[in-house]
């Protein structure tokens, strides 16, 4: 009776009867693959899962006649970058112009000024161990952080094959030392790539994004003051060193690495964007020793000299002048903390789940000692009293962030979201910002 009746009707007909009668219809009138529906179903769960804590944190306030023991405060800034066309060389400008120092045109949203403390300054209100198992950590997310993404209207980098961007360049290294992706980004990590920057294996994927790196750069400067000496205990290859050392409020940047090689790469680097001899200072040594020589931004040691023009001559890369330890100004007013992350494997630990005081170590002075990224952040609150900026993967949690933040005695903490051509690239996170 079914078939008698479909063939009294037009083939249109036919056709609605027939994906109506066999299974559910759907806009193309194609009957489902076996399992779309459920794999569908199990596609968008994924989807949920598989997004980053500081995307989808939910906002916690205290309840009423509880105070929080940290405000944790969400913010993003949206940055683009065509790293595939080079500025016009007319329109560079030198690093000395205070011109070059204005990179509002990098930052195209930028978060909103977060409130004073409500303390007096980090390691003043150090809990212990059963008061911070108490503690109400508070979440607010601010508006820059709300809303998806996609902001520019511009196509996503398709690379072409051996590493080229574009620009017609191929790959000239070992793939196994220098993969094609990292090569094609290269003018992403220093837009003067081409003029003589040179990395290392570690340093192709652990330099800072030179747009993140100037944004972070421009943020540690709106503290209001001039004369800034930045201390940047794990330089690496000199990315941030160069952005810092590039304002003219920051008179000078103390590089740190415990690998003279290293040194040597930030030296060359920092020449290649004409940086000044007298705004960086190298230092080989071990990044924790050094963090220790201070308190409250002062060096322990009154017996350490600052180098002298002698000292600077006689040992030095690139006409910059390398020290050890007995080299360290006598202050220091700010702290770019960014230690290693565990190498390419970071991201192992999921998108929710890397933890400063599991996933982070490092060498400490005594041999076979070691810190982990707690020990660090709690060291770095009693060196300075000023701002403090910690450059995190972005798959940072921020409740077990916000428990190593009490440890160091802080009680707000700002969590950016560093997003580069619409992606979540890293998180930045900010203690002791005015």
């Amino acid at each position: 009776q079914l078939l008698s009746y479909q063939y009294s009707l037009s083939p249109l007909s036919q056709r609605k009867l027939f994906v109506t009668v066999m299974g559910r219809k759907r806009k193309n009138g194609r009957k489902p693959k076996q399992g779309q529906g459920q794999k569908s179903k199990q596609s968008r769960k994924r989807r949920k899962v598989d997004r980053y804590w500081i995307e989808d944190c939910v906002e916690l306030e205290p309840p009423t006649g509880v105070s929080a023991s940290l405000e944790v405060v969400i913010t993003r800034v949206n940055l683009l970058d065509d790293h595939t066309h080079r500025p016009d060389e007319k329109q560079l400008k030198k690093p000395e112009e205070k011109e070059l120092n204005n990179a509002k045109d990098d930052i195209v949203k930028h978060p909103r000024e977060i409130p004073e403390p409500n303390s007096n300054g980090p390691g003043l209100a150090i809990l212990d161990e059963k008061s911070i198992d108490q503690a109400f950590i508070a979440i607010r997310r601010d508006q820059s952080a709300k809303g998806a993404f996609k902001l520019f209207p511009h196509q996503n980098f398709k690379p072409l094959s051996n590493g080229d961007c574009g620009d017609g360049i191929a790959n000239p290294h070992d793939k196994l030392e220098v993969p094609d992706k990292f090569w094609a980004q290269r003018k992403r990590l220093f837009s003067r790539y081409d003029d003589g920057i040179h990395l290392d294996k570690e340093g192709w994927f652990s330099v800072t994004p030179e747009k993140i790196a100037r944004h972070l750069a421009n943020r540690l400067v709106n503290v209001g003051k001039d004369g800034l000496i930045v201390l940047d205990p794990f330089c690496g290859c000199g990315g941030n060193s160069i952005a810092f050392a590039q304002r003219d409020e920051v008179c000078m940047v103390v590089a740190v690495d415990s690998d003279r090689e290293k040194l040597e790469l930030a030296a060359n680097n920092a020449s290649v964007y004409n940086i000044p001899k007298r705004k960086l200072l190298l230092i080989h040594g071990n990044a924790c020793e050094v963090i220790e020589a201070y308190k409250d931004g002062k060096i322990k040691f009154p017996e350490t000299k600052a180098p002298s023009e002698q000292d600077q001559n006689h040992a030095s890369i690139h006409g910059y002048s390398l020290g050890g330890k007995h080299h360290l100004p006598q202050s220091i007013d700010s702290i770019f903390l960014s230690p290693p992350w565990g190498g390419m494997e970071y991201e192992d630990a999921g998108k929710r789940n890397y933890h400063i005081e599991t996933s982070m170590e490092v060498q400490a002075t005594l041999p076979g000692k070691s810190w982990n990224g707690e020990q660090i952040l709690q060291a770095c609150a009693a060196a300075i009293n000023g701002p403090l900026l910690f450059f995190l993967p972005r798959n940072i949690n921020g409740i077990s962030l916000g428990r190593s933040a009490l440890k160091a005695g802080y009680t707000r903490m700002e969590m950016e979201q560093n997003v580069l051509n619409d992606k979540l690239k890293t998180v930045t996170a900010y203690f002791g910002m005015p």
